[in-house]
């Protein structure tokens, strides 16, 4: 099971099946709701946050998935392709052509770039944040950020599908939520005695607003939880990582046939190497403390 999806009670068809959670974020004074901003690790609450859930069988029934930003992607890389064709089949002295190549090169690879990681951000309802990192990274290399979207494409259509088939089922539940909250009130300002039908209708309003607010809450804890996770797991990943470079590096040093450099620029003596590698550990132990506190 992937890490966000869970078995839950479809927003769309009410069957209990594993779905992917969506939330959204209504739009003041209006019907209309729009889904929640990403806040990366972070676990960002804005007010009247609507949490819902849509199973694959209605996402791929109501939903769409993003064609344009496909398109947008493989238009791009057939651009690289074209300029390095280009600079390819002209003499290295003809500069206005060799321009042109790098330039249409350049534009190919900014267009599929900027439409990959609109791709790979489709999967944050199900990946979370710790599972965006490597394909986001990878989109600035033109070949590796293509193969990154086509192991994720699963994931991104199906997260596409589930924003747009559930946007429509929000912003019809906060229409009918807006009705009935203004013909409660239009009723109590009108001073009229409230029938036994009317006030048994306003507490059954009142239980459907606390219902909500529990179930949101939940929500809210259970989402992040997950993110609590991911970072703790890429704490201890860090720390691994940096551990193993440290102990190459104390070889390459120890051996003196070489040295470490810094963003491949920087040449790093043997302390400033291990200040480096002691800086990466203590800001993945800080991580990983922080996030041991937020499970208790």
């Amino acid at each position: 099971m992937a890490k966000n999806r869970a078995v839950r009670a479809c927003s769309i068809c009410g069957s209990e099946k594993e779905c992917i959670p969506v939330t959204f974020i209504p739009v003041q004074g209006q019907d209309r709701v729009n889904v929640k901003p990403y806040t990366g690790v972070r676990e960002i609450t804005y007010p009247n946050e609507v949490y819902l859930y849509a199973c694959d069988a209605c996402g791929q029934e109501k939903g769409s998935s993003p064609k344009k930003a496909w398109i947008a992607v493989l238009a791009g890389y057939v651009l690289v392709a074209l300029g390095i064709g280009i600079c390819a089949s002209v003499a290295p002295s003809n500069g206005s052509a060799n321009f042109l190549g790098i330039f249409v090169v350049f534009i190919g690879w900014l267009t599929a770039m900027i439409a990959g990681s609109i791709l790979v951000f489709k999967t944050r309802h199900e990946n979370g944040a710790g599972g965006l990192l490597l394909p986001f990274f990878l989109q600035f290399f033109p070949g590796l950020g293509l193969l990154a979207l086509a192991a994720q494409a699963k994931k991104i259509n199906r997260g596409a599908r589930a924003v747009t088939a559930l946007k429509t089922v929000a912003e019809a539940r906060r229409r009918e939520e807006r009705e009935k909250d203004e013909a409660i009130q239009r009723r109590m300002e009108s001073g009229a005695p409230l029938t036994e039908e009317e006030q048994k209708e306003i507490e059954e309003r009142k239980k459907e607003k606390e219902a909500a607010q529990q179930q949101a809450e939940y929500a809210r804890a259970e989402q992040a939880e997950k993110a609590n996770t991911s970072n703790m797991r890429w704490a201890i990943f860090g720390i691994i990582f940096t551990v193993i470079i440290g102990i190459y590096g104390a070889g390459v040093y120890s051996s003196g046939r070489g040295y470490m450099t810094l963003f491949r620029t920087i040449e790093l003596s043997p302390g400033g190497f291990a200040a480096v590698i002691a800086a990466l550990i203590l800001w993945d132990v800080i991580a990983l403390v922080r996030a041991l506190k937020n499970r208790k």
